[in-house]
């Protein structure tokens, strides 16, 4: 599916002649591959909530901190951000790992 998907972006992308996309399930598949605590099928945390959307926390800090950086030119690893569910905030040592893993996904791919 996610070949797919990125394969799809890059088609929409060309028909409307955009510079191009926000990455969001690179850095996705950059997390699950490179930061153990969000590999999902050797014990890690999910970075999604039902399989498709993305988890409420860090799942969506990824997405979110992408397209901060991408649309804005953000600082992604000085952004205060950290996300709150029913009140209970997210672990910050893990949320420093999402800002570290996403900046170092957008590097590898503005490298290719």
């Amino acid at each position: 599916m996610y070949n797919e998907i990125c394969r799809s972006y890059a088609e929409v992308a060309e028909k409307i002649c955009a510079d191009g996309i926000i990455p969001t399930g690179e850095v996705v598949q950059y997390m699950r591959e490179n930061v153990p605590e969000f590999d999902y099928k050797n014990g890690g945390l999910s970075l999604n909530r039902d399989g498709f959307h993305l988890s409420l926390d860090y799942g969506r800090l990824a997405a979110g901190l992408c397209w901060y950086n991408t649309l804005l030119g953000g600082d992604i690893l000085h952004n205060s951000f950290v996300p709150e569910i029913d009140g209970v905030r997210a672990d910050e040592s893990l949320v420093y790992k999402v800002r570290s893993a996403v900046k170092n996904a957008l590097e590898s791919i503005s490298e290719q």
